[in-house]
């Protein structure tokens, strides 16, 4: 009895420290649910097409660049999580990454050293690797043998999500003795909706007949409700209900802009960029806000661009409500 309220007096110093700032609560957070809480019921921050944050600075980057350094940086900056869409390019080339039809020329194995390298520094954080959109012969074979040099654990059959807990998926990743990094191929239901652009044109009709296309800016003071009403609505309709309770899934929310050819266009001719996009629309320092006032009913992965634009505020805040208040 004496050890068991010492160890609840513990976790409450270290609880307590969480909630000045300190992420390394997480753990005792969920312990003190009795471990029951499934991975798929803790949130996590995740990049939205890390890769591109190796990507050069420049002009042709802009419409590709969704974040602005490199893993370990965005870790640093609150990230737990990537999509890592590798490229098996063939004929000696190795397995580098992309973002649609570019090509990042940074090498799986050496972008999983950097996570590495920062799992063993923080070895109470657990850091999931998804693997998506994997393309080139025998891509996910090359990455998984990746993954086995480097020692990360991996899931690569989704039913061993089902009924997984997050401490039972600490101690999987924990078998790699180089912090907690655990890769997983596919298994994450994106909840992808096409429609919310940071750009939104409709075709308006005057009283002679005649048509006109009107554009509304995410950022733009006179347009901006229109985008953003709809990047909240998708927010909290797509956090509603708790997803996956039968299988153990993981599931997302898109808290990021979409583009098509067309937004790109306009987003050109307002001479800006999927950062500064993120940035002037202030979707993520809204974010924080909108969490710590419960608007979400649920999370598990909140999917950002530009996580280095107050990813830290948002992970804590995504704990302070989805783990405390359990």
């Amino acid at each position: 009895m004496m050890i068991a309220r010492l160890s609840l007096s513990i976790c409450f110093l270290v609880v307590l420290i969480f909630l000045l700032g300190d992420h390394d609560g997480v753990n005792c957070l969920v312990a003190s649910s009795n471990g029951n809480l499934r991975l798929n019921q803790v949130p996590f921050i995740f990049s939205h097409d890390a890769a591109t944050g190796y990507l050069e600075n420049n002009i042709v980057n802009r419409w590709a660049k969704t974040q602005s350094t490199t893993f370990a940086g965005q870790l640093d900056c609150g990230s737990r999580g990537f999509d890592l869409r590798p490229n098996a390019l063939g004929n000696g080339g190795g397995v580098v990454m992309h973002h649609g039809d570019v090509i990042v020329h940074e090498q799986v194995h050496d972008a999983m050293v950097d996570v590495l390298n920062w799992t063993l520094a923080n070895p109470n954080e657990l850091v999931i690797i998804y693997v998506t959109d994997c393309e080139g012969d025998n891509c996910e074979g090359l990455v998984r043998d990746i993954f086995t040099n480097l020692t990360i654990p991996f899931i690569s059959d989704c039913e061993a999500l089902q009924n997984l807990t997050y401490v039972q998926a600490q101690a999987m990743a924990a078998k790699s003795n180089k912090g907690m990094p655990l890769a997983i191929f596919g298994c994450v239901d994106e909840q992808y909706d096409p429609s919310i652009e940071c750009y939104l044109t409709t075709t308006q009709s005057s009283i002679s007949n005649s048509t006109a296309e009107k554009v509304d800016v995410c950022y733009e003071p006179a347009s901006r409700l229109v985008p953003l009403t709809k990047f909240w609505s998708y927010l909290v309709e797509s956090t509603s209900i708790p997803l996956h309770t039968d299988d153990g899934m993981l599931w997302m929310a898109q808290a990021h802009w979409q583009y098509s050819v067309e937004s790109v266009s306009i987003g050109l001719l307002h001479d800006s960029s999927i950062l500064l996009d993120e940035s002037k629309s202030k979707t993520n320092a809204m974010l924080v806000g909108n969490i710590t006032s419960n608007a979400f009913k649920y999370a598990n992965i909140v999917e950002l661009d530009n996580v280095c634009d107050g990813g830290n505020k948002i992970l804590t805040a995504l704990r302070k409500v989805f783990l405390t208040g359990r």
